[in-house]
């Protein structure tokens, strides 16, 4: 599952940098429903929890180009929800990653203040 899943990630990244955001969404919502349902039963090892971070982010930012933009803070929810795994890494290169991701999906939702105040709230 891990090296299908880490596939879909990299696939559902070309798609959206391709212009077909609404296929990487199509691609990473399954995913990260059966990372989420995964850790729900238990399975947290490393592998799956980077997995669903990277996915998590992935779908955020494919959705963030292709919700109508009074729904963009859906989009900023979902790599909101990438940071909490990033976090527990505590890898600054990942943690980054995500915190631009965030930050720019916050921005596109006309949420700046929040953008301005993720980071030095962590």
């Amino acid at each position: 599952m891990l090296q299908f899943g880490e596939s879909t990630v990299r696939l559902a990244e070309i798609a959206r940098q391709s212009g077909h955001a609404s296929e990487a969404v199509s691609e990473l919502w399954p995913l990260g429903a059966r990372l989420e349902a995964r850790i729900d039963d238990g399975h947290t090892e490393r592998d799956v929890l980077h997995l669903l971070a990277r996915a998590r982010v992935g779908l955020g930012v494919a959705l963030g180009n292709v919700l109508p933009e009074e729904r963009l803070a859906t989009a900023a929810h979902w790599t909101a929800k990438s940071l909490e795994v990033a976090e527990y890494f505590q890898d600054r290169g990942m943690t980054s990653y995500v915190l631009r991701m965030h930050g720019n999906e916050l921005r596109k939702a006309n949420l700046r203040g929040a953008a301005v105040q993720r980071p030095s709230s962590g």
